[in-house]
Formats: structure tokens, C-alpha cells, sequence
């Protein structure tokens, strides 16, 4: 009898909590499964679950359930925590996902679907990019002399393990290097201008930008309308960068080199599509799911991040990003923006 009461002891809220953030770092599709089976079932944990991810640092966690009771006729139950949680909210994405889910619960403690520009967004990125910028750099010195220190240290050694170290700390030079030449970007007024942009050519030059700074073998194929040189939308490099160098860290990561990236380009009356593709395998059908969405990790990488980065600026852009299936089983990312005469 004992043994049939300890199998039928229902989970803890605790236990359940545990699950979940797991779940949530590495499957966020179980993790919306789950959670919506403890909805279904109206447990008893539903509040020491909520309770705890109430917690500082569960920003994901948070954003996940948001995602999962948004279209739910029940979510009025849960309401007090996601308007709880809309006020302590640090992270803009679970802040985004949370206000969408009270959106038609409490009317005016939402941000817009397509929200302005943040304010001061010029001032506070040169303020916080410099200095940010300015302790990178000298942060950098320390490492180097070290990296010249082990370097005389092994100076004189002939035998193969010395040959090997002398050649890693070769390649830790090189990437640090790398990494120097990274922060060295422009965040002068130019960089958040709204100007009229030619798509194409702005992303064979941001393409360009990206391999120098990355040290990274990418090439790029601009496809489709080859009658048409040039689309035209109205953007700046700062929300263009924010949505393409994201996709070309995604590539790089995911293929390695050499990374082969195309972009192709279809145009109608009122807006262009850009579908970009590399030689790696793309998405898959579960992921269409999570993309731009939830945060996730794929192929060993957490993409999750720079994707919602991808979705938040092409919404400001007053476009879309979504995966489409290109063949079947693969998809690959298309991004549709409002044109513009030049």
C-alpha cells in the first residue's frame, strides 16, 4: 500500500519548477508541452511553479510561459503573476512575450505590437558601446603580456610538445587580435541615420565589414531579379547590422568554414523578400516553432538570443522575419520589408 501511495504522490511544485527550466534551456517545444499539461490539469503546483519563477534570473523560463499562455481562454488564471512579472521584467524579449500574453487581460500595461525606437537610443548605445569599447580594450593588455611571457618562456624548446604550445599561443595571439578589431566599430550619428538604402549593396558591404572584423571565410551570393540592381527600403545600419550580422554569426557558427551564404531576392508592388540560405543543413520543421520566439539551442549552439534580436529589429523595421521550407524537410530564414523610392 505504501509503494502504491508513494507511485500515485503527485510531483512537487519544486520538482516541477526543476523540470521546467531544464526543459526550457534544452527543449523549449517539451517545456511548452509540459507546462501546458499542468494548466490542463489544474494541479496544485501551478502556483509554487509561478511562485518560482517569479525568481531574478528566470527571465527564460518566464518568457516561455508567457509564450505558452498567450492564445489559452484559461490564462486569466495565471494573470496576477504575468502582470507581476511585466513589472519586475529585466529582459526585453520575456518582457515582450509577457506583455502579449496580458495584452487582451489588462488593457493599457502593454508595449505596442510594433514598438517606436526605444528613447535616447542613440545616447545610451555611443554612451554604454564607448566604454564598453574603452574596458574591452584594456582588458586586452593584460592577456597579451602574458601570451609574450609564455611565448620567451618556451623560446629555446625543440622537443614536440614545445613546438605545439609555441603554435597555440601563436593562435591565441591571432585571436585576440581578432577580437581588438571587433570592438573597433563606428557608433557615430551615421551609424543610426533612417536613410533610403540600397538592400543589396548595403549587404555586400556589411558582408565585407563582417569578414574583416571576424576573420571569417564568407562568401555571399546576392540571387534573384538580376534585372532589378537595386531594392530600395528605409532603415538604418543599426537595425540592418542588428538582423545580418546575427544570420552571419549563426552560419558561421553552424557551418564553420568556408561559409557560403545567398541571399535571394524577390520584389512585389509594395515590399522585397530576402531568403538566406548557407551550405549547412537549415532548420528543421521543429524549429519553426521556437525561432524568433523562444530562446533555443541547436547543433550545440544557443541561437535563441540573436534571433529574437533578428525579430525585434526587423519589427521596428516594419518587416517580418520567419522560416520557410525550402525543400522538403529544410528551412531557411526569409525576412519581407516595406519598400521605398529612393
Amino acid at each position: 500500500m505504501r509503494a502504491r501511495d508513494a507511485m500515485e504522490k503527485p510531483e512537487s511544485g519544486a520538482t516541477i519548477f526543476a523540470d521546467l527550466r531544464k526543459l526550457a534551456a534544452e527543449s523549449p517545444k517539451d517545456a511548452r508541452t509540459r507546462f501546458a499539461a499542468i494548466l490542463d490539469s489544474n494541479a496544485n503546483a501551478l502556483e509554487d511553479v509561478m511562485r518560482l519563477a517569479s525568481a531574478p534570473g528566470e527571465g527564460r523560463l518566464r518568457q516561455l510561459i508567457a509564450n505558452t499562455v498567450a492564445k489559452r481562454r484559461d490564462k486569466a488564471g495565471v494573470a496576477i503573476h504575468l502582470n507581476r512579472w511585466l513589472e519586475i521584467e529585466t529582459d526585453e524579449f520575456a518582457k515582450s512575450a509577457i506583455a502579449a500574453a496580458v495584452a487582451d487581460i489588462q488593457i493599457g500595461s502593454f508595449q505596442p505590437a510594433a514598438p517606436p525606437e526605444p528613447p535616447q537610443l542613440v545616447e545610451t548605445y555611443r554612451y554604454v558601446a564607448d566604454r564598453l569599447c574603452h574596458r574591452v580594450r584594456n582588458s586586452l593588455t593584460g592577456p597579451a603580456q602574458h601570451l609574450r611571457k609564455l611565448e620567451s618562456l618556451l623560446n629555446g624548446g625543440t622537443d614536440a610538445n614545445s613546438a605545439e604550445a609555441k603554435s597555440t599561443v601563436g593562435q591565441l595571439k591571432d585571436a585576440l587580435r581578432d577580437l581588438s578589431r571587433i570592438v573597433e566599430f563606428d557608433t557615430g550619428d551615421s551609424y543610426f541615420q533612417w536613410r533610403h538604402i540600397d538592400l543589396k549593396s548595403w549587404l555586400r558591404s556589411m558582408n565585407n565589414q563582417y569578414v574583416s572584423k571576424n576573420a571569417a571565410a564568407i562568401s555571399l551570393d546576392i540571387l534573384g531579379h538580376s534585372e532589378i540592381s537595386e531594392i530600395w527600403i528605409r532603415a538604418n545600419d543599426y537595425f540592418l547590422g542588428t538582423i545580418f550580422w546575427n544570420i552571419w554569426k549563426n552560419a558561421q557558427q553552424a557551418v564553420g568554414a568556408p561559409c557560403k551564404i545567398a541571399a535571394r531576392f524577390s520584389s512585389f508592388v509594395a515590399k522585397c523578400e530576402i531568403i538566406v540560405s548557407d551550405n549547412g543543413r537549415g532548420f528543421t520543421a521543429e524549429d519553426v516553432e521556437l525561432a524568433f520566439v523562444d530562446q533555443f539551442k541547436r547543433r550545440g549552439g544557443n541561437f535563441g538570443r540573436g534571433l529574437l534580436e533578428v525579430q525585434d529589429a526587423a519589427r521596428r523595421l516594419a518587416g517580418s522575419v520567419e522560416l520557410v521550407q525550402v525543400t522538403p524537410g529544410e528551412y531557411r530564414i526569409k525576412l519581407s520589408f516595406p519598400l521605398t523610392s529612393q
